[in-house]
C-alpha cells in the first residue's frame, strides 16, 4: 500500500482501496495537530549542532541503533505533493534508528531534534496497519515550531499492499500490537539525553484509530513511557472493529437490492438531522448526542409510485438497521457496537461508502488483509467464508491478546500523575462512538469516581474519523494534555475549529476559523446560551444533562 503522506493526498481513495488508511489516516492526524504554531523566540532560524548531531550515528540509545543520523535545513523539501511543497520550518537533527523485541524484529524509528528544545516529547500513533512513521515529518513540523521533539515507529513492519509481513511471524503482529511504541519512547528518551545533555522532562503521545490504540495500549501496559496520552477515535477492540468491517461489508456486498443504497446515504443522514437537528437547541447541521435522536430508517420506506432515489426499499431499511444495531453472533451475542445516527454520508473518510460500501472499502479491505496476515496465515484467504462467530475467536484467541487496549486497569498509569485525554467524533463511521463510550465507562467502573481527575473524553459533534464532517474537527491535542498537566487542572472542555481551507490548514499556514465549538467533558454537552454566533465557542456552555447518566 502506498501509505506515505503524500502519495495519500495525491489519490486518498486509492489509499484507502488498498486495504488500510495507515496514509489518510497520517493526514488526518498532520490537519488536527496543524494549528497555527508559535515560534518558540527564533527557533526557525536556530543552528543546529550539526557536530552533536552526527556523533550519535552508530551509537546505541536506549537499545536501538542509530543508523544514520543529519541537519535538516530550514525550507529543506520534506515532502511534494500535486498540491504543494512541504518544507521544513525549522532547522533540526534528525536521527534513524533500529530497535529489536527479540529475534525476527527491526523496528524502524525516527527522532526529531528541534534547535530550540522545551524539554518535551511527542510519540505518534499510525493507521490501518501500519505505524506513524510515514507521516512524521508532516506531525513534527508544527510541533517542532513550538519546542517539542518528536518520535515515530513504523510499527515494526515497512507499509506493503497486504499483510505479508505478518505472515509466520508471531513477533512482529507483538511489535505492531504493542512493542514498538515502547521501544521508541526509550530510545528517544535516551537520544535527547545524549544530544541535548539533559532528560526529557515531559512526555506525550497522540494517535487516532489505530494510533488511538496504540495510545491505549501504552497507557495500560507501558504506564512509566508518557505523561500525557491522547487517544482520539481509539480502535481499543481491534479484533471486534475488523470483525465488525467483515460483517457489514460482506452483508453489503451479499444482499440481493443495495446496489443503489450507497448514493441514498445523503438522504438518509438528512432525514435524520431534519428530524433531530434542534434536540441540542441549536440548529447547526449536526447532533450534539445522536443518541437522542429516536430515527428509523423505515420512516423512509418507498410508498407505491414513489421515485426510488428518493425512498428506501425493505432491503435497504433492513441493511441501515443491521449497521446501526451493531455485530451480532449466532446466539445473539453482541460482537461489536453499531454505528449512530448521522454517521452515514460524507466525503472522503466521512460517511460509510468508503469505508464497507465500496468500492473503495477501506474498512472491510483493512479487515480482509488483517485476517489473512495475523489471523489465517494465508495471503490467499478468501473473505467470502468469512464465519463470524468462528472467525472472530480464532482471532482473539490468536491475536486479541496483542492488539486488543481492552483492558480498563489503569492503576498503575494513574498512580504515576498520568492523564489521559480520549477523543472521539459522533459521526465517526469506522470507529463508532458506543465502542469509545463503552471502553469509559468501563474504566470508571473498574477504578471509579476518583479517575475524573486523570481520564477525560470529549465527544465531538459532526466530527467523523479522526475528523473531517460538517462539525468542528480541528484539535489541538498536544496543546490541551500539556495545558492539563502543567496546570494539575482537568479541562472540561476543550476547544474544536473548523478551517476555510483544510488544506492550507494541513500545511500549516494561517487560515481563517469558520466555526468552533467547544468539546464538554462527558457526560456534559454544549448548550447555546441563547445569544451571539452560534459558529463561535464563546457563546456555548458545558452543561451536565439532567438525565445523564456517568
Amino acid at each position: 500500500m502506498r501509505t506515505k503522506a503524500f502519495s495519500a493526498l495525491k489519490s486518498p481513495r486509492r489509499a484507502l482501496a488498498l486495504g488500510g488508511t495507515a496514509g489518510a489516516a497520517g493526514i488526518i492526524l498532520a490537519l488536527q495537530l496543524t494549528t497555527p504554531a508559535t515560534a518558540l523566540g527564533q527557533a526557525e532560524a536556530a543552528q543546529v549542532d550539526a557536530a552533536g548531531c552526527a556523533a550519535l550515528k552508530g551509537k546505541t540509545l536506549g537499545g536501538a541503533l542509530v543508523q544514520d543520523s543529519e541537519v535538516i535545513a530550514q525550507g529543506q523539501s520534506l515532502i511534494k505533493t500535486p498540491f504543494a511543497e512541504y518544507k521544513a520550518p525549522v532547522n533540526f537533527c534528525r536521527i534513524k534508528a533500529t530497535a529489536s523485541s527479540g529475534p525476527g524484529s527491526s523496528i524502524k524509528l525516527e527522532v526529531y531534534l528541534p534547535p530550540a528544545w522545551n524539554g518535551k516529547l511527542v510519540g505518534v500513533g499510525g493507521g490501518g496497519l501500519s505505524g506513524g512513521l510515514t507521516s512524521a515529518a508532516l506531525l513534527f513540523g508544527p510541533l517542532m515550531q513550538k519546542g517539542y521533539a518528536g518520535v515515530a515507529t513504523n510499527a515494526g513492519h515497512d507499509d506493503a499492499t497486504d499483510a505479508a509481513w505478518a505472515i509466520d511471524a508471531p513477533i512482529r503482529i507483538k511489535d505492531f500490537g504493542h512493542n514498538a511504541n515502547h521501544l521508541g519512547a526509550v530510545a528517544a528518551k535516551a537520544a535527547l539525553d545524549a544530544y541535548y545533555g539533559r532528560p526529557v522532562t515531559r512526555a506525550y503521545f497522540h494517535g487516532c484509530s489505530n494510533g488511538g490504540r496504540d495510545a491505549l495500549i501504552l497507557a495500560q501496559r507501558y504506564p512509566a513511557d508518557y505523561d500525557g496520552i491522547v487517544a482520539g477515535a481509539p480502535a481499543a477492540d481491534y479484533t471486534g472493529v475488523m470483525a465488525s468491517f467483515m460483517r457489514d461489508g460482506l452483508l453489503f456486498k451479499n444482499t440481493p437490492g443495495l446496489q443503489g443504497l450507497r448514493a441514498k446515504l445523503p438522504l438518509i443522514h438528512d432525514a435524520a438531522i431534519h428530524k433531530c437537528d434542534r434536540l441540542d437547541g441549536v440548529a447547526d447541521g449536526v447532533l450534539e448526542d445522536p443518541r437522542a435522536c429516536k430515527f428509523d430508517p423505515a420512516e423512509l420506506q418507498c410508498k407505491p409510485g414513489q421515485d426510488a432515489a428518493q425512498c428506501l426499499t425493505p432491503a435497504e431499511i433492513g441493511y441501515v438497521r443491521a449497521v446501526y444495531k451493531g455485530t451480532y453472533g449466532k446466539r445473539g451475542q453482541r460482537i461489536y457496537t453499531g454505528l449512530p445516527v448521522s454517521s452515514e454520508k460524507g466525503e472522503g473518510l466521512a460517511g460509510w461508502g468508503p469505508w464497507f460500501m465500496g468500492p473503495p472499502e477501506a474498512g472491510s479491505g483493512l479487515a480482509r488483509e488483517f485476517y489473512r496476515g495475523l489471523v489465517k496465515n494465508d495471503l490467499k484467504w478468501d473473505s467470502q467464508g468469512f464465519d463470524l462467530d468462528a472467525d472472530h475467536a480464532q482471532a482473539r484467541a490468536k491475536v486479541g491478546a496483542d492488539v486488543d487496549a481492552i483492558d480498563p486497569n489503569l492503576t498503575p498509569f494513574v498512580k504515576r500523575g498520568g492523564k489521559l485525554l480520549i477523543y472521539q467524533g459522533w459521526e465517526d463511521p469506522a470507529i463508532p462512538a458506543g465502542a469509545t463510550l463503552e471502553y469509559y465507562t468501563a474504566v470508571r467502573k473498574r477504578m471509579g469516581a476518583k479517575t475524573d481527575q486523570a481520564v477525560r473524553l470529549f465527544m465531538a459533534p459532526g466530527m467523523a474519523h479522526c475528523g473531517q464532517g460538517p462539525g468542528p474537527s480541528v484539535l489541538d491535542p498536544i496543546g490541551d494534555i500539556d495545558r492539563w498537566i502543567s496546570s494539575g487542572e482537568a479541562p472540561d472542555r476543550i476547544i474544536a475549529k473548523k478551517p476555510d481551507n483544510a488544506m492550507a490548514a494541513f500545511l500549516g499556514q494561517e487560515t481563517k476559523t469558520v466555526r468552533s465549538r467547544p468539546l464538554c467533558a462527558f457526560p456534559m454537552t454544549a448548550r447555546y446560551n441563547g445569544s451571539g454566533s452560534t459558529d463561535e465557542a464563546a457563546n456555548f456552555s458545558c452543561r451536565r444533562p439532567a438525565d445523564a447518566k456517568s
